[in-house]
């Protein structure tokens, strides 16, 4: 009982002093600023300011300052407003500096131009304009480098005194004027154009004076109009443009590659910087982490675990407390401990890492009061992100240290994200697609989108690196997978072999610029939607794309918010190895996702757990953040670069009709008529039950299957019950029918 009063009295000795919240501090100093500048202002001017004001002020003051105790007022004024406007600590003490610059050579400039500007200099010891100050900085300058030498001086400072108040650079400044006078400079030579032409006539019409004077004898008739000439058209496939942009071309994919040499990339500046308030939580953060550290200690030892915290990890949503048992304390003992340590830490719930790889620690984490969002701003600043020459190189987020994490998407090779509504799946898809938009050409990299939400990436419509309008049928969506995803892959192979390369890096150095291949990026953002509509087709299509489209530069990027077994197939996982699991509803869709639990521990809002393509355990991490608005900057740039061209091979993908009814084929038949007739001569078997298990179709459409090739003379009529029908046709019949 003793040791715990005291261990008590330890923990109330340690409670913070009461001060003023640091997010008042900066207001009531910049009122207190406000309320002197006026002091002075009305002190110069009147003499109802009292002792203070006239000796203070008209007396030391202009003593020491000169003319510049008249423009104090509004230095001091203009300081008292930035603080009140929030800026960061480091930007407050840059602004301070460059006001005190200004005004120094403001009062060393008057001690130039006015050196006897007060009449009483001598009587009470005013020293020119300047004041004492400025005298003695002229004085220091003359002495020193000459009145040529103060003059450069003088100005130089005075440009960088306004540069640091003001925040930006030179080239900022140049660029706004350049801007602001180019406008004008546009009209002046419009009208010099205009002015050159009615010349032009006036000295035309003077050369030729009888045109004038003409009579017309005649009505003059136009000539008829040219006959048009017969096109010719030729039998392309039907598209659908509902939804195509009336700037978008639809070209084929053999047509010539149109380059975009002169496209600019969007610049970093179109994204948010951390808010000043996302900063001052990161600080108040750490206020509270030393004590949680002696609240875990204490926790662990009424427990009978003898453990102390060696290191302490802050990241944007969770700080990691690594521990080192002592010797003969199990892990698991710790592991099990983790719903009463969050009781004694009042967190939500703790998440526990027994051992951290690579480390003899274990790790505690601990959610934070406040989740400081990562802006992908501070991720594509970074120089690992600049100076990576990948054009798939994207942004993940931040590690519990606050390091950037990255991943190539053509190395991973292929991403599979999942997490429940409000877990930060669909930011983490648009900061991916940004950060490919911020360092990529469309010449470079291609997407192809399907978002069956039709809401979460309908507004990358229009964008000049799409191969066509954002996908939103299911059932074309299918269908896209099989008609032009693969057979792309495939074409790429056979250009692989003539060219004598094994991969599109090899491909793209052997032929050059002109001739090279882009990138493609196939975006799925809900895989059970398509799952539901076409769940054989789709499987086959991704785990084919999966396994052979990495040489090709094909890379797929599937989400979905209901990571169930019939969703994410077996097949799927074996040929997606790079993952990222955000908050899910059950431990068994964790393991579904990362075949191991603790997804359903996470705290939702971007907080994920990344496990890249040979990792031994997922690193947890925080996503990077990017809100609609840097989005909506970023497509307006890229839309006014280029112009989409959209590929006719996909835009003219009619959408099948799958499900319980089935689509008409040739001849009213069912879409899978062809297929289920190859099946059944092959195998031997003719039975509705095996249709429904290889087709993983209803019972109903197994049965009319059944009925039309009993129709079609391929099978015969059921004999009686639990009695499989007789196939009649044979391969060479089939063919005959135009099915092989």
């Amino acid at each position: 009982m003793p040791p715990k009063a005291k261990n008590k009295r330890k923990v109330k000795e340690d409670k913070p002093k009461r001060e003023i919240p640091s997010k008042f501090k900066q207001d009531i100093t910049g009122i207190l600023l406000l309320a002197l500048a006026v002091f002075v202002f009305v002190s110069n001017q009147t003499t109802l300011t009292g002792l203070i004001g006239h000796f203070v002020v008209k007396t030391f003051l202009r003593s020491a300052l000169g003319v510049g105790v008249f423009v104090l007022p509004f230095f001091i004024g203009l300081y008292g407003f930035i603080l009140i406007l929030r800026h960061e600590v480091k930007e407050l003490a840059v602004r301070f500096i460059g006001l005190l610059i200004i005004f120094l050579t403001y009062i060393t400039s008057a001690q130039y131009y006015a050196p006897n500007y007060f009449a009483e200099a001598e009587r009470v010891y005013f020293q020119g304009a300047g004041g004492l100050i400025g005298f003695g900085t002229n004085y220091a300058l003359m002495r020193t480098v000459g009145i040529w030498g103060s003059y450069i001086i003088i100005t130089a400072l005075g440009l960088i005194g306004i540069l640091m108040v003001l925040n930006v650079t030179i080239l900022n400044l140049v660029t706004f004027a350049y801007h602001l006078l180019r406008p004008e400079k546009e009209e002046g030579e419009e009208k010099e154009k205009e002015q050159e032409q009615a010349q032009e006539k006036k000295t035309i019409a003077a050369q030729f004076p009888l045109i004038k004077n003409m009579p017309v004898e005649e009505e003059v008739i136009p000539a008829p109009p040219p006959e048009p000439r017969p096109v010719v058209e030729f039998p392309f496939p039907k598209f659908e443009t509902e939804g195509i942009s009336s700037k978008a071309k639809v070209v084929s994919s053999d047509a010539p590659k149109k380059r975009y040499s002169k496209f600019k990339l969007p610049p970093i500046d179109l994204l948010d910087d951390p808010t000043t308030k996302e900063k001052q939580q990161a600080e108040k953060l750490r206020e509270t982490t030393e004590l949680r550290k002696k609240l875990l200690e204490e926790a662990l030892r009424s427990f009978g675990v003898g453990a102390r915290v060696v290191s302490i990890f802050q990241g944007p949503a969770v700080t990691r407390y690594e521990l080192q048992p002592e010797p003969g304390v199990k892990v698991s003992k710790i592991a099990n401990l983790a719903d009463d340590i969050a009781l004694n830490l009042a967190a939500q719930g703790v998440r526990i890492e027994a051992p951290v790889p690579g480390k003899s620690v274990v790790g505690i984490e601990v959610p934070n009061a406040t989740v400081t969002p990562v802006r992908l701003k501070e991720i594509v600043k970074t120089k690992e992100f600049q100076n990576n020459p990948s054009k798939l190189f994207i942004s993940i987020g931040k590690d519990l240290s606050g390091t950037p994490i990255f991943g190539d998407l053509s190395r991973m090779p292929h991403l599979l994200i999942a997490g429940t509504t409000g877990s930060g799946k669909s930011v983490c898809i648009n900061s991916i697609i940004a950060s490919v938009l911020l360092r990529a050409r469309p010449d470079e990299v291609k997407m192809l989108m399907i978002d069956p939400k039709m809401v979460e990436l309908s507004n990358y419509d229009g964008v000049p690196h799409l191969l066509a309008p954002v996908v939103t049928e299911p059932r074309r969506a299918a269908i896209t997978f099989k008609e032009w995803v693969i057979k792309e892959m495939e074409r790429r192979y056979r250009l692989f072999h003539e060219a004598g390369t094994r991969n599109i890096h090899a491909y793209n150095r052997k032929v050059g610029e002109e001739e090279s291949l882009p990138y493609i990026m196939v975006i799925v953002d809900e895989l059970a939607d398509l799952m539901m509509v076409a769940a054989t087709e789709v499987e086959t299509a991704i785990c084919r794309i999966a396994q052979m489209a990495r040489a090709t530069g094909i890379h797929l990027v599937i989400a979905t918010q209901r990571p169930s077994v019939d969703v994410i197939t077996g097949l799927i996982k074996a040929n997606i190895p790079s993952r990222i699991a955000f908050a899910v509803a059950t431990q068994v869709d964790s393991r579904v996702i990362l075949d191991m639990s603790g997804a359903e521990k996470l705290l939702g809002r971007g907080d994920m757990l990344y496990n890249p393509i040979g990792a031994m355990k997922p690193i947890r991490a925080q996503g990077s953040f990017v809100t609609d608005k840097e989005t909506e900057r970023i497509i307006k740039y890229v839309k006014e670069q280029a112009e989409p061209e959209y590929l006719e091979e996909i835009v003219g993908i009619k959408p099948i009709e799958l499900g319980e009814g089935g689509g008409e084929g040739e001849g009213g038949r069912d879409s899978l008529f062809g297929e289920v007739a190859q099946l059944i001569v092959e195998s031997g078997q003719a039975s509705t039950s095996y249709i429904q298990r290889k087709f993983r179709i209803g019972y109903n459409r197994a049965a009319r299957l059944m009925d039309e090739m009993e129709a079609a003379g391929i099978v015969t009529a059921p004999e009686g019950e639990n009695k499989p029908r007789k196939i009649l046709a044979s391969r060479e019949t089939l063919k005959n029918l135009g099915f092989e």
